[in-house]
């Protein structure tokens, strides 16, 4: 399978912290109506940060304590 494999934000997130990230307007959002596979228009020359971590919270004050850090 090719493509960017979905769209779970799980997976989203490892691959910031893998490929980092690059501007919207560096890479278009292409529709599923056409129901062909893309190849991901990754460009590490675009890169404009990465992710360094990130979890799951249980609850909004965990979610405010994280934000204030």
């Amino acid at each position: 399978m090719s493509g960017c494999k979905g769209g779970y934000y799980r997976d989203a997130w490892r691959y910031q912290k893998n490929n980092g990230f690059m501007p919207c307007r560096s890479y278009k959002y292409i529709s599923d109506k056409t129901k062909t596979e893309q190849q991901c228009r990754y460009s590490e020359n675009k890169v404009i940060g990465k992710v360094t971590g990130w979890g799951y919270l249980n609850s909004v004050e965990a979610m405010l304590d994280t934000t204030r850090k």
